[in-house]
Parts: C-alpha cells; sequence; structure tokens
C-alpha cells in the first residue's frame, strides 16, 4: 500500500488480518495509486528543473 495511511482525506483500506480486500476495494486501491504516483512524478520533474535552473 502506497502513501501514509491516514494523513489526508484519502485512506486506503487495508487487508484485514487472515482476509483479502474486496474486488471493489483492489480498484479503488488500483485507482488512487494512479493518481498519486502521476502526481509525484510531477512534483519530480519540477524539482529536477529548479535544480537545474539554480545550477
Amino acid at each position: 500500500m502506497g502513501g501514509y495511511q491516514g494523513t489526508g482525506p484519502i485512506a486506503l483500506p487495508k487487508k484485514p488480518p487472515g482476509g483479502e480486500l474486496t474486488t471493489k476495494q483492489k480498484a479503488y486501491s488500483y485507482s488512487v495509486n494512479r493518481l498519486r504516483a502521476a502526481v509525484e512524478r510531477a512534483i519530480s520533474h519540477l524539482k529536477n528543473w529548479k535544480i537545474l535552473k539554480t545550477g
């Protein structure tokens, strides 16, 4: 599970002990993680450009 758990408006479901996530929970986690990865990539690109500008 990605990100920090419980530090924002989106908290991903945790797998219950000895169980599995439902199909709906897996789909929700997938979509949230996909969006989060895109945002992290964009932030990474911005940081790299800033480093290049300041030399």
